[in-house]
């Protein structure tokens, strides 16, 4: 099994785009999943790079609804015309900080006919698992001031309804993937004491 980091905020490898976002590409050796997508098409030119065909990935996976996560799936969609988008459903709610829409991207909504909501456990391939719920343990840990979901009724805050993680069974134990553990990260580091491994981007300051 191999996860590589596709996008972060920064790379040291030469030649390797950075960016503010995050996207991994997992290989079960038998399934590819791209986790998160980075915030523009920088993923494709580092795939290239790395040597890794991003046209043969099986599942997407996003694990929240922020541009910086989503805003390549719209390029990646144009290579890869099969693979299924998991999220859940309220990924695509219109997300702000402040005035800033920071959710995703209207090109990427264009493919929503491939996405699939999930709201509970399951098996997306073999071994590698979509988990939502995160329930909140302790709010003093969330990072949810100051952003917001504006609808139809009026505005209220982002609770982050829409964050998710997966995991990865391997012959060593149990890994765990997330992004900016926006619900509280130290909650989710104790949740996963027992596994072997946890990978996933620690970035979620934003300006």
């Amino acid at each position: 099994m191999k996860i590589l980091t596709l996008m972060d905020n920064v790379a040291y490898k030469k030649g390797i785009r950075a960016e503010h976002g995050f996207s991994a590409l997992i290989d079960t050796g038998t399934a590819k999943v791209l986790f998160d997508a980075g915030q523009t098409d920088g993923i494709l030119a580092n795939a290239e790079i790395l040597k890794e065909d991003l046209s043969a990935v099986d599942a997407v996976v996003l694990s929240h609804g922020h541009y910086d996560h989503t805003g390549g799936l719209s390029a990646f969609c144009r290579i890869n015309s099969t693979a299924r988008i998991y999220c859940k459903s309220a990924c695509l709610l219109p997300k702000f900080i402040g005035e800033r829409y920071i959710g995703i991207p209207e090109d990427a909504k264009r493919f929503r006919s491939r996405f699939f909501f999930v709201e509970t456990s399951m098996e997306i391939v073999p071994g590698v698992r979509v988990e939502p719920e995160i329930p909140i343990r302790n709010e003093g840990d969330t990072h949810f001031r100051n952003f917001t979901i504006r609808e139809e009724g009026g505005t209220r805050p982002d609770l982050f309804e829409d964050e998710l993680y997966l995991t990865v069974r391997t012959p060593g134990g149990l890994v765990v993937v997330w992004a900016d553990s926006m619900s509280g990260r130290k909650r989710r580091r104790r949740s996963f004491a027992l596994c072997a491994n946890w990978i996933g981007s620690a970035s979620n300051d934003w300006a």
